[in-house]
């Protein structure tokens, strides 16, 4: 594609009539509070759901579509989401917030894609050698137009 950038686009409408969607860039967090051990999921291991802990509470930085900075605060599932998508572009999956014991224990043929991307070790947890730095969370409809425009240059 040509851009390096650390792009995240999400869409947490779930069929609402409020649509929540936002495209940013370069996110990190900032800040945290608590934690909540729960269920999480993730489209690229369609089949597994397990819990996994989370940050309550988290702030992110990031830039706008337009190259400004902002600041969000996120809780519950927006808080959940932004970790999770966040970690997609650093390279991590959510599996490896799992135990290595759940995650073997849980089926180590389900994880054999995975255990074939990732081989990187650091203090950190493991990483893929190879990472997704572009994710898309939400629908086609708003997703594809942001790739659109990101890959033509406007972003």
């Amino acid at each position: 594609m040509g851009v390096s950038k650390r792009l995240l686009t999400i869409d947490l409408s779930l069929g609402k009539t409020q649509k929540i969607s936002w495209c940013s860039f370069n996110p990190e967090i900032i800040s945290s509070d608590g934690k909540v051990y729960d269920e999480e999921g993730c489209l690229s291991f369609p089949e597994i759901r397990e819990k996994v802990t989370r940050y309550a509470k988290v702030r992110i930085r990031a830039r706008t579509s337009m190259a400004k900075w902002f600041e969000m605060d996120g809780e519950d599932i927006l808080s959940r989401c932004l970790q999770h998508e966040i970690d997609h572009v650093d390279g991590m999956l959510f599996i490896y917030r799992m135990s290595a014991l759940k995650r073997d224990f849980s089926a180590a043929q389900k994880f054999a894609r995975c255990n074939a991307m990732a081989s990187v070790n650091s203090p950190r947890g493991t990483y893929m050698t190879n990472p997704l730095r572009l994710i898309f969370c939400g629908t086609p409809q708003f997703a594809v137009p942001t790739l659109k425009s990101a890959r033509s240059g406007r972003l």
